[in-house]
Parts: C-alpha cells; structure tokens; sequence
C-alpha cells in the first residue's frame, strides 16, 4: 500500500460516509480544480489489485447511453482505516449490484453538494454539522398487520440515505426518485410506487412497536426525537409537480398524525439543506440532471454481410446439395437389384436444413434493408 497523504485520508472518510462515490464527485471533493485524469491516476494506485493492504476498491457500471463510470469503494482496510477518522462504520457485507451502482451514486450526489465548499477549487472537509448515512448496512425494522393473512409482519424500512443536522434536531429519510416508479399503483406488488413507499414510512413513523402504545417504531430506532421528515428527490421540476399533487390527495381524508413528506429536486434540495446546515451557498448553480446533449448521428454501420457475399454462400449450399444428391443416385445406380446399402456415412449433415433457414433470414433481412434504404 502507498503512503497515505492528508488528501488520502480525506477521501477514504469521504467514502466511507457515502459507501459509493464516483471519479468526478471524489475529484470534486477531494481534487478541486484537479483535471479527473489526475485524480484517477491516485485513486488507481490505492486500489491496486494485487496490494492486499489496498483501501480502495475499484467498480463500474454502464449507463443506458452506453458509457462507462468508474465508482470506488472501500476495502476492509479502507474501513479500518476509516474508523479513526470518522468513527465506527458499519462494513456492508457485499457490494451492492452494478444495476444500483447508478442509483446509489446520483444519491450520494446531494451528499457531495452538502459537503463542498462554496468555491470549485477548495477541498472540502469531512461534515461536522450533518451526518450522512448512506443505505448500505442501514436498516430500520417496523412491523405491519397483513389483514390477508391475520397477523403482524416484521418489515425492514431501508432509505436511500438518511441526513441528520443535530443543531436543527431534524432527520430527513431520502428516497432518490428516478422515475422508473409509478407514483402510485393499486398494486400491492408494485412495492415501488412512491405512494407505497410514504405509506411503509407512515407506519414506521407513527405505528406503535408495543402493545401499550408507547414508543413508535420510529422512536424504538432513534432515542433522539428528531423531527423526522420523508423527502423524495426526484430528477426533474414536473416529476416532483406531479408527487407533490398525489401527496396532497393522500392527506384528505386522513385524520391522526400523517408523515412529513414532500418532493424537492436534487438542485433544490441541494441549495435548501446547505441552508439547514450552515453552509454558504454554492458560486455557481448545480445541474444534477442535464438533459440529455444532442449527439451527431453515427456513421451508418457497415453490414455484417453484403449481397454478393451472401450469394456466394447461397450457391455453394445449393452446389453442396446438388453433389451430395448425384453421388447419392450413383451409388443407387450401380446396384444390381435397384436396392442400394446404406451409406457408411450420413448423406447429409444434420444441419444441412436449417443452415439453408438461417440463409434465407439472412438474405430477406437484405432485401428489407435494401428496401428501406430506397
């Protein structure tokens, strides 16, 4: 393992705190006004595969457009490490997935928007005015009554990341919307559907843990009695129009205590919370989600196979065929009694027919393309 500098140090709290960060949010970080090039050059060196006292762990995921993203991890001696700079740490026992790598990273975004300076090229410090916990590892237990079957069922609640600010005494639950969920859904396997969701909160917020009707769930986890509050950060101004709406059509009706619960922007949300903890606002505006860029349309692919290729295979299963049928009816016509014996060998390969299928798909997807290309 390297020498571990200052900046090291940094960013393994860093990774500790947020479980999952990506090159650009550690250079952010930890490399201000560092090229990300110059970052990953270090973060490679503490992530060494063969260095067994390596601290850092390397992964990746693919977007939807194709592009790979490097995300880092710690190493158990990374949380060993991280242990004297931060605290005790729960280690989680695996990696999570690289279809949630995505999800967990635009979450731990807000956490880098907290935690940065106000200027680009000033690193920034491990919180001391928040805590961050991020999912992994953290789990709230609950119980709700299943009225289908007649009896309690044990539920666990697991947030995407969980923000508390002490002098405020407030906790925010973060459920990252990404959109890929309906908002709400009469099905009860859509566990997904943001409404879903508020409800399991409802019930961990303000459903009792004991028969006496004492502490909630929600107090039976945390002793503090922080105003708790559930906040969905959602990727765009319309999606959290449309959560707001469904949330206040829930609230009528209801009586007794209700969640706390509302949909803000990751930009908003950013600027809102710095606020909360007393950090100055940022120089320049956060862009979390930009639309997508128009991109140039690629060069038109060069076909697999071309027409006259395809020809040239065509006739030589056609010519294949003839020869197999000649030597077949000669060696039928040099018997005396018309009855030929038996081959020493199949005549014919036994995929003779469907080669001739898959050439025959091949030569009408020509004759498609060629069309629409007219």
């Amino acid at each position: 393992m390297p020498r571990l500098t200052d900046r090291d140090h940094l960013l393994i709290g860093f990774l500790a705190l947020a479980r999952y960060l990506t090159s650009k949010q550690l250079t952010r970080l930890v490399f201000p006004g560092k090229a990300e090039s110059t970052a990953s050059g270090r973060l490679n060196q503490l992530a060494e595969a063969s260095d067994p006292y390596a601290p850092l762990r390397r992964l990746s995921y693919r977007t939807y457009e194709g592009k790979i993203v490097v995300v880092w991890t710690l190493t158990k001696v990374g949380y060993r490490i991280a242990e004297e700079l931060v605290g005790e740490v729960k280690v989680p026992r695996q990696d999570i997935g690289s279809d949630f790598l995505e999800h967990s990273t635009t979450c731990s975004q807000l956490f880098v928007y907290l935690a940065q300076k106000q200027s680009r090229t000033d690193a920034a410090e491990l919180p001391t005015r928040f805590r961050w916990l991020a999912s992994e590892g953290q789990g709230y237990p609950y119980g709700e009554y299943d009225q289908v079957h007649g009896k309690r069922r044990d539920r666990l609640l697991q947030p995407d990341a969980v923000l508390e600010v002490p002098l405020a005494r407030r906790r925010f639950f973060i459920e990252l919307e990404m959109g890929t969920h309906p908002i709400t859904s009469a099905n009860e396997e859509k566990a997904g559907a943001t409404l879903a969701k508020v409800d399991r909160y409802d019930q961990f917020l303000h459903g009792f843990a004991d028969v006496a009707g004492k502490d909630t769930w929600y107090a039976k986890s945390f002793s503090d009695r922080f105003t708790a509050e559930l906040l969905f950060v959602v990727k765009s101004p319309k999606r959290r129009d449309n959560v707001n709406e469904a949330l206040a059509e829930r609230r009528k009706g209801r009586v007794g205590p209700q969640p706390a619960v509302r949909a803000l922007t990751l930009s908003d949300a950013s600027r809102e919370l710095r606020e909360l903890v007393g950090a100055p606002p940022r120089t320049t505006e956060e862009r979390p989600f930009p639309p997508p860029q128009p991109t140039a349309q690629p060069p038109p692919s060069v076909p697999l196979i071309t027409e006259r290729e395809l020809h040239v295979l065509l006739n030589a299963h056609t010519s294949f065929l003839d020869i197999v049928h000649r030597q077949h009816e000669l060696h039928r016509s040099i018997t005396k009694d018309g009855k030929a014996p038996p081959f020493p060998f199949e005549p014919y390969p036994k995929e003779t027919n469907e080669a001739a299928e898959v050439l025959d798909a091949i030569y009408q997807r020509l004759v498609a393309a060629k069309k629409k290309g007219n």
